[in-house]
C-alpha cells in the first residue's frame, strides 16, 4: 500500500480501475499531454467519485466484464433477506434523489408496526410537532416567538409547551434517569444510541479583531469551563457504557476556547491552497495550466520538491509570509532562522526520504504536533517584523496563533486524550462531531492525532498478521460531505490512517451549518463584513458592537465558497463517499481472506473491522444505496463494520426497519436542560420544515395509527 501512496498519480499505465463501477457513471478522464491520471492513486480525481455535469441525464454506462467476487460461497439467505437491495440504480444518474426505494420504505402495515408499541400521549404529542414542522412560517418564526414571549413574562408559557413537546420528541431527557429510560426503550428495539450532551459554542468574532487586555483573564475563564465541559462528557461516557455498542459524542468547540480554536485553524485552507498551486501553476508540473482541474477536485499525490513547498505552500502563509526564508544564520550562535526551520520541516515531513512530498505528507507534517511548525509558527513576534509590520499593528492580527493558541492546543489533546482513555476502558466509541469549517481543520488535526494514539493497530502497520484488519476503532471522526472539500479530506485522512498504521473510522453527514457558512462566503465576497454570534443562527449575526468586524472567509484562505452548488453536488458527495469507504472496506477484506483462507476460526469468515464507516443519513437514497453496496461488496451486517443513524425523533420509520433488517442501527440522543438544548431543538424543527416530504409522511403514518386505534376501540 505504500507503494501506491508514494508514486506519482500520473502514469502511462492504462486505468483498469475505473471499469468496476462504469455501469453507475458515465466514465470521464482528465489527459495531460501523454499522461493519463492513475485513479487508483489518487481516487479524489477519478469520476467515480466525483460528478459528471456535461455527462447527458440518460446516459447508460456499457456494460463492463465481471470481476472476481467477494462474496462468501453461500448467500443465499442474505439475498433473500436484503432482496430489495438489488434493484437497479435509475438510468438517469447516480444519485437520483428523486428514486422512491418503495421496496424498503414503502407505506405499508409492516414498515408501520412500531408506532404500535407508542403510547396515545406519545402519538398526539408526534402529531401535534409535525404539524407544527410542516408549517414553515411557525418554523421560521420560532426563535423570535420564543424571545418575544420571554421578553414579555410569557417565557414560563413557551418553554412549558416546549417542554410537553418538541424537547420530549426530539431529546432524551435532562437527568440520567430520564435518558436511561429513553436508551432502554430504543434497545428494546434493537437500536443503539449515540449520546449526545447538547453543547453549543460558536465564534464571537468582535473579538478577534484584537487581543484585548482581558484577553489572558477570558482564555483562563473558557479553560475553566472547558474542563468543566469534559467533567460532563466523561458522565457522558459512563451513562453510556450502560448499553453495550453506544457512542458518546463529542463537540470540540466545548473543549477549548473557540477564539483559540478558529486561531489555530487559519493555515490550514492556506497549506492546501499552496498544493494545488505548486501542481497546477508550476511550469514543472504535468498539471500546468490545465484548465479542467479544480480548487476542490485534483490530485493529491502529485509529488513536489522543497522549492515548491517553500515557494507555493510554507512562504504564502500569513503568518510566514513576513520572515525571510533565504538568509542563513552567519553568526557563531546557535540560532536557528526560518530557513533552517524550513528545511527542517521538510525533512520532517519527507517520511521516504526521496526529496519529494504529496499533499499527505503535507498535511501530516504540517499538523500543529510537529514542533518544527510551532517553531516557525512563534516566529512572528515583535522583534522578527519589519518595521512597516510593527506599525500595522501586525500582532493583532485575528488570523495568527500565537504561543497562547499552541498551549490551549495541547490542553486539547489533554482532553480528548482523557476521553478516549475513559471511553476505551468502557468499551464505549466517541464520536467526533463535525462543526464549522472555520473550525474543522484544528478539529480534524486533533481528532487525528487521539485516533493515533487510541485507534492503533495491535501489530506494525506493515505486518501481515490478520489481526491489523481486525483493530475496532474507538475514535469515529465526521465528514460533511455538503462541503467541496469533504470527499477529498475523507481520503486524505484514510491514506494518512494507512501512513501512520492506525485504523480509520469515519462517520459521514450532508451538514448542518450551510445556510450560515454560504452567508459567510457571500458577505466575503462582496466585502460586506458581518459577525455571527453564539447561536448557531443566521440571524443571530445582524449586530455586533464589541469591535470591527472581521472577514473569515479571507483569513482563512477560501477561493470559493466552501459549501456545494447544488443540492445534486451533496447527494453526489455524500454518496461517494459511501461508495469509497466500502471499496477501502472490501479490499481490506479480500486481504484479510487471503491471510485466513487456511485459518478459519470456527469455520466462520472473519470480518474486517479497519476501516469503519457509519451512514448518518435521513435520506432514503443515501440509506438504500449503503444497503446495495454492502451486498455487491458482501459487507455483513454481523460484522458491524457499516452501521447507520439518524437523530432521535426523525427518521423513525426508517430507524426501526433498518433495526428489523438486522443493520446496526443508532440514534442520536441529546441531553440536557431545556434552556441549552433550545438552539438544537430550533434547528431540528427547521430541519423538518426543510424536508416536507418525510415530515409528511410521518405524519400520515401517525393519523393513520390514531385512525386504527380510534376503530379498534369501537369495536
Amino acid at each position: 500500500m505504500q507503494n501506491i501512496l508514494r508514486k506519482n498519480c500520473f502514469s502511462k499505465t492504462p486505468n483498469t480501475l475505473t471499469k468496476n463501477f462504469s455501469r453507475l457513471y458515465p466514465l470521464r478522464t482528465v489527459s495531460v499531454g501523454n499522461y493519463q491520471p492513475s485513479f487508483k492513486g489518487c481516487i479524489e480525481h477519478s469520476p467515480r467519485y466525483f460528478s459528471t455535469p456535461s455527462a447527458p441525464s440518460n446516459s447508460v454506462p456499457e456494460k463492463v466484464a465481471s470481476e472476481p467476487s467477494t462474496q462468501p460461497t453461500n448467500t443465499k439467505g442474505f439475498e433473500e433477506k436484503y432482496n430489495f437491495i438489488n434493484k437497479q440504480t435509475p438510468k438517469k444518474g447516480f444519485p437520483q434523489e428523486q428514486s422512491s426505494n418503495e421496496s424498503l420504505f414503502a407505506d405499508s402495515p409492516e414498515n408501520q408496526r412500531y408506532l404500535e408499541n407508542m403510547s396515545l400521549t406519545e402519538l398526539i404529542r408526534s402529531k401535534f410537532v409535525y404539524t407544527c414542522c410542516t408549517n414553515q412560517w411557525l418554523v421560521s418564526s420560532s426563535p423570535k416567538l420564543i424571545e418575544f414571549a420571554k421578553e414579555f413574562w410569557f417565557g414560563w408559557m413557551s418553554d412549558a409547551i416546549v417542554r410537553k413537546t418538541f424537547f420530549k420528541t426530539f431529546i432524551a431527557g435532562e437527568n440520567p434517569e430520564e435518558i436511561h429510560k429513553t436508551m432502554q426503550k430504543l434497545e428494546n428495539s434493537n437500536i443503539h444510541t449515540i449520546l449526545d450532551l447538547s453543547i453549543e459554542s460558536d465564534l464571537d468574532l468582535g473579538k478577534l479583531s484584537q487581543r484585548s487586555q482581558n484577553y489572558l483573564q477570558e482564555n483562563k475563564i473558557q479553560n475553566i469551563k472547558a474542563d468543566k465541559f469534559l467533567e460532563e462528557y466523561l458522565q457522558s461516557i459512563d451513562i453510556a457504557s450502560k448499553f453495550k455498542n453506544s457512542f458518546a459524542a463529542i463537540k470540540v468547540t466545548s473543549l477549548l476556547p473557540t477564539e483559540s480554536l478558529f486561531r489555530l485553524s487559519t493555515y490550514y485552507v492556506h497549506v492546501v491552497n499552496g498544493y494545488y498551486d505548486a501542481i497546477t501553476n508550476d511550469p514543472k508540473s504535468p498539471l500546468f495550466s490545465n484548465k479542467s482541474i479544480s480548487q476542490s477536485n485534483f490530485p493529491t499525490d502529485l509529488k513536489i520538491n522543497f522549492d515548491q513547498f517553500l515557494t507555493y505552500v510554507l512562504a504564502p502563509i500569513p503568518q510566514l509570509n513576513h520572515l525571510d526564508f533565504e538568509s542563513k544564520n552567519e553568526t557563531t550562535q546557535k540560532i536557528q532562522t526560518p530557513a533552517d526551520l524550513a528545511k527542517q520541516l521538510f525533512q520532517s515531513i519527507d517520511s521516504d526520504k526521496d526529496g519529494l512530498v504529496d499533499l499527505v505528507d503535507i498535511e501530516i507534517g504540517m499538523s500543529l504536533d510537529n514542533k518544527k511548525l510551532r517553531q516557525l509558527l512563534v516566529f512572528t513576534s515583535e522583534n522578527t517584523l519589519p518595521e512597516s509590520k510593527k506599525k500595522a499593528g501586525s500582532n493583532e492580527n485575528p488570523s495568527w496563533i500565537q504561543k497562547g493558541e499552541l498551549e490551549d492546543y495541547d490542553r486539547l489533546l489533554e482532553r480528548m486524550n482523557s476521553l478516549a482513555t475513559r471511553a476505551k476502558n468502557l468499551n464505549v466509541q466517541l464520536m467526533i462531531d463535525a462543526e464549522h469549517s472555520y473550525f474543522q481543520p484544528t478539529i480534524d488535526m486533533a481528532t487525528l492525532s487521539t485516533m493515533s494514539r487510541f485507534n492503533m493497530q495491535t501489530l506494525d502497520k506493515n505486518s501481515n498478521d490478520f489481526t491489523t484488519y481486525q483493530t475496532k476503532p474507538i475514535i469515529y471522526n465526521t465528514y460533511q460531505m455538503y462541503t467541496k472539500t469533504g470527499l477529498r479530506r475523507l481520503a486524505v485522512d484514510y491514506k494518512k490512517s494507512q501512513t501512520l498504521g492506525f485504523s480509520f473510522a469515519a462517520k459521514l453527514v450532508r451538514g448542518a451549518y450551510m445556510y450560515q457558512e454560504r452567508d459567510l462566503f457571500l458577505n466575503s465576497k462582496n466585502n460586506k463584513k458581518k459577525h455571527y454570534g453564539n447561536v448557531g443562527t443566521s440571524e443571530s449575526a445582524a449586530n455586533s458592537s464589541q469591535g470591527p468586524s472581521v472577514d473569515i472567509m479571507h483569513i482563512m484562505g477560501y477561493r470559493e465558497s466552501p459549501i456545494n452548488e447544488t443540492i445534486e453536488d451533496t447527494h453526489n458527495s455524500y454518496n461517494n463517499g459511501i461508495l469509497y469507504m466500502m471499496e477501502m472496506i472490501a479490499e481490506n477484506q479480500k486481504k484479510l481472506d487471503k491471510l485466513t483462507s487456511n485459518n478459519l476460526i470456527n469455520g466462520k469468515r472473519l470480518e474486517v473491522k479497519n476501516p469503519a464507516l457509519f451512514i448518518g443519513s435521513h435520506n432514503h437514497n443515501s440509506i438504500a444505496f449503503g444497503i446495495r453496496k454492502m451486498h455487491e461488496f458482501a459487507i455483513s451486517p454481523e460484522s458491524k463494520t457499516i452501521s447507520f443513524g439518524q437523530l432521535l425523533g426523525m427518521q423513525d420509520l426508517v430507524s426501526h426497519k433498518l433495526a428489523d433488517l438486522g443493520m446496526n442501527e443508532y440514534k442520536y440522543v441529546p441531553y440536557g436542560p431545556l434552556d441549552e438544548t433550545l438552539p438544537y431543538l430550533i434547528r431540528r424543527a427547521q430541519e423538518n420544515s426543510s424536508i416536507l416530504d418525510t415530515a409528511n409522511q410521518e405524519l400520515v403514518n401517525i393519523n393513520k395509527e390514531l385512525v386504527k386505534r380510534l376503530k379498534k376501540s369501537f369495536n
